[in-house]
């Protein structure tokens, strides 16, 4: 970790980059008090929920029409968790993790766009001589990859075929693979084959021509 990152570690760990809320200071003072109240039917706890259901039912009039009757919905509360200091302790968190990210990470870094883009005439660019390029790593045959299809040719056209097949209502024995309701099916069918394992070869370019996918149709249909 770099010494700026343990530095501001440091700085969210005595909180010395936010001052304390009202609230917190309030508690600190005793001027006000959090409690966990339970419905345990104690008599401190009913006098505490019942002020509180009249809080409710008489101090905010404005509220909507369900909440006249006073219901009171669960909140469970941990005695243990300080609720005032809860949004203080997400952002220390949320420092600490971007002070992490940055130590290991360029992603927080800007560069500057390439002077010839400010230029009014465009004229053809390197892409490699643009930093924040250069920096990636990246090169054309990278470029020439991400453009060639992920699937077959007849990909999309398989997998409509298929969607329909495994709609329909009488396919649902063929949906998944036999498991524990036949321990003997694979001493008789010694090729399974079932719906969900086509999709899966199917998007994992196992059938790479449609008589592959369709000789595996052949197999469920065998199979039932």
């Amino acid at each position: 970790m770099s010494q700026q990152a343990r530095i501001l570690q440091l700085q969210l760990c005595l909180g010395e980059f936010l001052p304390d809320r009202p609230a917190v200071l309030e508690e600190r003072n005793d001027e006000i008090e959090f409690r966990v109240v339970n419905n345990d039917g104690a008599r401190e706890s009913v006098v505490v929920l019942t002020g509180l259901k009249c809080l409710f039912q008489k101090q905010l009039p404005k509220m909507r029409k369900d909440y006249e009757g006073g219901t009171l919905m669960l909140c469970s509360m941990l005695p243990r968790i300080r609720y005032p200091e809860v949004g203080r302790m997400l952002l220390k968190q949320k420092e600490v993790v971007q002070a992490k990210i940055r130590a290991i990470s360029k992603s927080h870094i800007v560069h500057q766009q390439s002077q010839q883009w400010a230029n009014i005439v465009v004229s053809p660019i390197d892409p490699l001589a643009i930093p924040a390029i250069r920096e990636t790593g990246w090169c054309l045959d990278m470029d020439d990859l991400s453009r060639e299809p992920r699937h077959g040719p007849h990909f999309n056209e398989l997998r409509r075929v298929l969607y329909q097949i495994r709609n329909h209502k009488q396919a649902w024995p063929f949906l998944h693979p036999v498991k524990d309701e036949a321990p003997d099916n694979y001493n008789v069918i010694t090729t399974p084959m079932d719906l969900s394992t086509m999709e899966e070869r199917l998007m994992h370019d196992s059938c790479h021509a449609p008589r592959d996918f369709f000789n595996d149709l052949k197999l469920v249909f065998m199979c039932g």
